[in-house]
């Protein structure tokens, strides 16, 4: 009699067992299928900001070089626009004055004008790099190959053979709606 008991326990318990791995399978199938979590990859247009560069490095840069992450090694777009501003060294401008203050009545006399100093060339830059990458909307950002970029995230990416430190500053849908 208690054997009978024993394995009738266990057989009901066999059985929750099963039903709890067949409803986390089914589940796990809803999720992938149909749940939140999509999966469906995207076209995405992300700007990455670098606040200062050398001109000299950004003259390297092409348009469709591909970009890549320098902390992970995944590419993270195709370069498609390059918008660069240069930046300027801010040069007082310098006036003549021999230090004696005269009142002349002859107000038609020439007085020396302030000498500006020459302006060089910018030799740095701000540069916004656009670049096309296919991802996947996440809750936070998007996801390319197995890692997360967020709207604000700094990183380093290599464009051709230069790195440079750039922060994400727009991740903005591009691909085309159903209707097109």
């Amino acid at each position: 009699m208690l054997s009978k008991k024993i394995i009738w326990k266990l057989n009901i318990i066999d059985i929750l067992l099963l039903a709890i791995i067949i409803l986390s399978v089914a589940a796990l199938i809803y999720k992938s299928a149909w749940g939140r979590g999509n999966n469906k990859y995207e076209t995405y247009t992300i700007t990455y900001v670098c606040e200062s560069s050398p001109i000299d490095l950004l003259n390297k840069v092409e348009y469709g070089d591909i970009c890549i992450d320098g902390s992970y090694g995944n590419e993270i777009g195709v370069l498609d626009n390059i918008n660069l501003t240069p930046i300027t060294e801010n040069y007082s401008v310098a006036a003549i004055s021999n230090g004696s203050v005269e009142n002349n009545e002859n107000d038609d006399e020439d007085q020396p004008s302030p000498t500006p100093f020459p302006t060089p060339e910018p030799v740095r830059a701000k540069a916004e790099f656009v670049t096309t990458v296919e991802g996947m909307k996440t809750d936070h950002g998007i996801k390319i190959d197995k890692n997360i970029y967020l709207m604000g995230q700094s990183a380093q990416i290599i464009i051709g053979d230069v790195i440079f430190d750039v922060y994400i500053s727009c991740l903005l849908y591009t691909s085309p709606s159903p209707r097109d």
